[in-house]
């Protein structure tokens, strides 16, 4: 079967603290558990940032948002729920004071999802599978730097 390709808008949601929000996700079909930013694919007819602030108030409740332009791009081919997906992947900063996430507007599969916010301490010791690989370091980039001037590539 071809893997269904899509875009996918993600956020780095940032607190004061500069922890990050991540959500535990499994997959329904072979059990597995990782843990990744909020955000998925785009709709047809909408743009990054749209899709990326409706994925934002289905998965956390959070609206009005302010989003950075474009940190990272990417490209991941991946399994979930018994498919292939090949998906490109942009992320986004969103800075927001500490809230606990309302998954309710969310896909059945994310009712139930765990979500907590991690410093980046926490993200560099955890031995759990975390999305995109190498997240501690790339937040640290941009609390160091800043937002880019054009989104750089970044690999799964």
């Amino acid at each position: 079967m071809e893997p269904i390709r899509r875009r996918a808008a993600r956020l780095v949601v940032l607190d004061p603290d500069d922890r990050v929000m991540l959500f535990r996700v499994k997959d329904p079909r072979d059990g597995r558990y990782f843990w990744l930013t909020p955000g998925g694919g785009v709709n047809d007819g909408e743009t990054l940032e749209d899709g990326a602030r409706r994925e934002l108030f289905e998965e956390t409740g959070l609206r009005d948002v302010e989003l950075s332009q474009a940190l990272w791009q990417g490209r991941r081919r991946f399994l979930f729920q018994g498919r292939e997906y090949d998906q490109d992947e942009t992320f986004f900063l969103v800075r927001a004071d500490a809230f606990v996430a309302d998954v309710t507007g969310g896909e059945d599969y994310e009712q139930g999802m765990e979500h907590r916010w991690w410093r980046l301490e926490e993200l560099e010791a955890t031995e759990e599978t975390v999305f995109p690989g190498g997240l501690s370091g790339l937040v640290r980039d941009i609390l160091r730097e800043g937002v880019p001037g054009e989104p750089s590539q970044i690999v799964g």
